[in-house]
């Protein structure tokens, strides 16, 4: 599997920085780490839902959302983590939420949603290491 790194930038915002930043790189051969910086709302959903699925459409075993840098999570965000997580099991891999951001986790456990979810607290960790699911 080939995937080159690149960045992805949605509309930008009053201070002329993207709302949304999707940078992706491969965290060894069989993972995939696609880096969310910004925010996750109904006005840049659509862009991390179609990386998702072009990611997906390579097959690796792993795609790794990193979460650490997301400054605003809502509905929007859930309902995308959800059809990510659909698209990359239907293809035959695993979605990983790797370090999410203080916002993205108590949207998570508010919701329930942080259940539906493998949740891996820093690089290299393993999931389900640290009593995350």
């Amino acid at each position: 599997m080939s995937v080159q790194q690149f960045v992805i930038q949605s509309f930008l915002n009053r201070n002329g920085k993207p709302l949304l930043s999707l940078e992706v790189s491969e965290d060894d051969a069989a993972s995939v780490v696609i880096t969310i910086s910004g925010e996750m709302d109904m006005n840049t959903d659509d862009l991390l839902t179609e990386l998702v699925e072009q990611v997906a459409g390579q097959r690796p075993d792993r795609v790794v959302l990193d979460m650490a840098a997301v400054r605003f999570f809502c509905a929007g965000g859930i309902h995308t983590l959800i059809r990510a997580q659909t698209t990359v099991t239907e293809a035959g891999g695993q979605l990983v939420l790797r370090r999410p951001s203080a916002m993205t986790r108590l949207v998570l456990e508010i919701t329930g949603a942080d259940r539906l979810f493998t949740v891996s607290p820093a690089l290299g960790s393993n999931p389900g290491e640290n009593g995350d699911h």
